[in-house]
């Protein structure tokens, strides 16, 4: 009886290694949750002008870099 149980442990512990183990699959909403952001778009009662700026150039810059990472991970090609 030991002699059993001294050789069915082992197997028993070797079971788990012929499974196959089923990789996770990872789904990624942020492309559904954010979207590219647009510049400012003057209306008509109050154009753009160059004491008047909709978008200052560090939120333009701000705005590129953010629609460029959103356009890698997010646009389809």
């Amino acid at each position: 009886m030991r002699l059993k149980l001294c050789v069915a442990i082992p197997l028993l512990g070797m079971l788990p290694a012929c499974t196959t183990r089923e990789t996770l699959k990872i789904v990624d909403t942020s492309c559904t949750a954010f979207k590219a952001i647009s510049f400012a778009v003057p209306s008509k009662t109050k154009p753009e002008t160059a004491a008047n700026n909709y978008d200052t150039p560090a939120t333009t810059s701000e705005i590129i870099e953010h629609n460029a990472r959103w356009d890698a991970i997010c646009i389809k090609k």
